[in-house]
Parts: C-alpha cells; structure tokens; sequence
C-alpha cells in the first residue's frame, strides 16, 4: 500500500517537532501520507489534562476515517512530534486511488487493522487501575508494552502519569509478578 502512497498525487509540506498540523474541530479534507516522522493526535480533559489519542507512524496515513465520516472534523490535535515530511493527497486523488481493486483491497485491510489496534488500546485504557492497565496488557499476551523503549512512551500510551506507572511497576516486580 506504501507505494500507492508515495505515487499519489499530492503536495509534501515538512513541520518541525511540536508543529500543529490540524487542530481540533477543524474540517478534514485531505488525506495525509507521513514520509517520515511521526504525527501524534491528543485530546484535552475539561481541566486541561493532555490524552494521547493516537501515535502514527511514517509510512502511515491519517485523516482518512473523518474525511469520509458524516462528522468530518478532527478529535483532536493533530500535531508533529518529530520532523515530519507528509503528502497532502485530496479526497478526488484518493477516490481515483481506491478505483484500483488491489489498493481497495489494501487499504480495507490496513483500516480494518487499525481499528483492531484502536479497540484493543480502548480495552487497555478502560482498565480502572494502573495496575489493571499494566496486567491487563501482559495478560493479553501484548508483547506491545515490550516495544515502549521508556517509562515515558509507557505512561503516555497508558495515559497515566510516569512517576505513577514507575512506582507500579516496581510494586509489581517487588511482589515477583513481572521481572
């Protein structure tokens, strides 16, 4: 699907790390393709807590589930956590993409993954504890909390906040649970 991606027509914009690329509410038009970077979604509580909603990663792409929604604004934040080059493709381009059955059958695959990824995160955040959080990933076999290369990855996926998730899991290796 990648190459379908990077054949497409479309204009490349980059943004620097920490860039706004779409607020929340504004109007979803456009697909976007990350050629490299990565692009982070957060939300906001009613008391100004920051919720990660979503990490997507280069050689992804976004905006395609409110582009054809019939509430077509953004959740959330949709901002640059690294240096990111991305492919603006129109709803028309996209539309002439999806006419090729190949790229249809690609792209229905990729969405149905990520709704899987979605709703299993959604079962991991539904978990009333941090502790419930943590077992609950583990039990699940989600080797996934094994990919977080720190606390604070950790914490944000989880939204909870790391000194918390620290002082857990060493309860957790303490009680010989985890190791």
């Amino acid at each position: 699907m990648i190459n379908y991606f990077e054949k497409a027509k479309g204009t490349i914009k980059n943004y620097t790390k920490g860039e706004i690329i779409k607020n929340e509410g504004d109007t979803c038009e456009n697909i976007f393709y990350i050629i490299s970077g990565e692009i982070k979604a957060y939300t906001y509580s009613y008391l100004e807590n920051q919720f990660l909603i979503n990490t997507i990663y280069e050689k992804n792409i976004f905006g395609d589930i409110p582009l054809f929604s019939t509430n077509n604004k953004y959740l959330g934040n949709i901002i640059a956590s690294k240096k990111s080059t991305i492919k603006i493709i129109s709803k028309n381009e996209f539309l002439n993409m999806c006419e090729d059955k190949r790229f249809l059958s690609l792209y229905l695959r990729y969405i149905d993954d990520k709704f899987l990824l979605l709703q299993n995160r959604l079962k991991v955040l539904s978990q009333k504890s941090i502790r419930e959080k943590i077992l609950f990933m583990i039990s699940k076999k989600q080797n996934k909390i094994l990919n977080f290369d720190t606390k604070e990855k950790l914490a944000e996926y989880l939204n909870i906040p790391r000194p918390s998730l620290s002082r857990e899991l060493i309860l957790l290796k303490d009680e010989g649970i985890i190791d």
